[in-house]
């Protein structure tokens, strides 16, 4: 038997008009940490509730590495960034495009911090999903220069749980976003939001992907807070990174068609 891992689903709650069953729009929803547990809580300011209440499904999978179902399970992403973690998203992106109640041409990727990382990850290494939306909140996109620019008392904790950006060049290249940029399907659109004084993941990770995207022409979006870490201090900035975030995605990937 394989490795198995729990993943959350959330559904509009009309599946049907006149007997006839719609077909929605989807979200693969990657949290951060890695070290972090997916948990069914109004999360992200109530972001799935009001993307299932516009007519999208998001799916929120506990892979590889998520804190809750053991060290050893926890421990699977250790110096493996970027590797199996994302076999596991791959699954979870092929079984709701297996299920006939999902358009499979209406599929997007959202995560923040490693599930920014994740979501690059996704549209630049994964492409042949034919991603439509994206959004990337402080997520790497080098992961040799994420690991350099890391405070130095995180340094010695990203060595065991990334790897050794010195020692390792062409591992963590291997890895990294950046450099499959000329894979990305040419219809997927992303939204980049980055706190611009963020000390662990630095802007520079967020300017070099969408300098290149913008390069090849490609639809990115960058959203800047220059009063803004890791994350959100203030209450009003949250709410204007997700509402843009909820927009972006909704106007990408909804619109319910019938089957």
């Amino acid at each position: 038997m394989g490795l198995r891992f729990q993943q959350f689903l959330y559904r509009p709650k009309e599946e049907n008009i006149d007997n006839k069953t719609l077909k929605f729009g989807a979200i693969l929803s990657i949290h951060g940490g890695p070290t972090a547990q997916e948990r069914p809580l109004f999360d992200y300011a109530g972001l799935y509730q009001y993307l299932a209440n516009n007519g999208l499904v998001v799916i929120a999978p506990n892979f590889r590495g998520s804190t809750g179902y053991g060290k050893s399970f926890e421990k699977k992403i250790y110096h493996d960034w970027g590797g199996n973690e994302l076999r596991d998203l791959e699954y979870a992106t092929k079984w709701l495009k297996s299920q006939k109640w999902i358009d499979a041409n209406r599929i997007g990727v959202f995560g923040a911090s490693f599930g920014g990382f994740a979501t690059l990850g996704c549209i630049t290494r994964l492409p042949q999903y034919n991603w439509k939306a994206a959004v990337d909140i402080v997520g790497p996109s080098n992961l040799v220069t994420f690991a350099k620019a890391v405070p130095e008392h995180w340094k010695r904790f990203m060595g065991e749980l990334a790897g050794d950006p010195e020692r390792e060049e062409d591992f963590f290249n291997e890895r990294s976003p950046i450099f499959y940029v000329d894979k990305i399907n040419p219809t997927t659109s992303l939204l980049v939001i980055q706190g611009a004084n963020d000390p662990r993941v630095v802007k520079n990770e967020s300017d070099q992907i969408v300098d290149r995207l913008k390069s090849k022409n490609l639809d990115v979006e960058y959203m800047i807070f220059e009063d803004e870490g890791h994350g959100f201090t203030k209450y009003s900035n949250l709410v204007k990174a997700l509402n843009r975030s909820a927009d972006f995605l909704v106007e990408k990937l909804s619109n319910s068609i019938e089957m």
